[in-house]
């Protein structure tokens, strides 16, 4: 088990994931993280839409980093994100953003690779912590499903 300042935290406003649920609204905050099967009941699976989401960390605390994991497997039509942003304040009204990754969508057909996005902080303090994970949305002209939804799948999201 990862052990980290979410780990349980509540997350609130957060997108449905479609069919791959994690096993539920905590997944993304117990601890435990996905394989490289999608499949293995870790993975929260978001077809063709984006994911947003607040952390309550339960009061304002020291942070120095923040992280989110992600899933490719471009033959089961998941990409990774294309953009991930995360956001930090005392309040969820006020919330600043901190780090943004962007990452080209994949030229070709991968196997499952995992990638983690993450940034450190020498000094940071706060109680939420927003993140916004922007998929490719469709598959690419390249793949065998152009135009379909494509999927980006999430698991542990990490406050440390």
């Amino acid at each position: 088990m990862l052990i980290h300042k979410a780990l349980g935290a509540s997350l609130s406003g957060a997108t449905e994931p479609e069919r791959y649920t994690g096993g539920g609204p905590g997944a993304l905050t117990n601890g435990v993280r996905g394989t490289f099967a999608f499949n293995d009941g870790n993975w929260q699976g978001f077809r063709g839409k984006d994911f947003e989401g607040t952390l309550d960390l339960g009061a304002v605390v020291p942070i120095s980093g923040i992280s989110t994991t992600h899933l490719e497997n471009t033959y089961s039509w998941i990409f990774f994100p294309k953009r991930v942003e995360f956001f930090v304040g005392d309040d969820s009204s006020s919330l600043a953003s901190v780090a943004i990754f962007e990452r080209p969508a994949s030229q070709a057909n991968n196997g499952p690779t995992i990638v983690e996005f993450r940034q450190r902080f020498r000094e940071l303090s706060g109680r939420y912590v927003k993140i916004v994970v922007t998929g490719i949305g469709t598959c690419p002209e390249w793949h065998i499903a152009d135009g379909e939804p494509a999927w980006v799948m999430l698991d542990e999201i990490v406050v440390e």
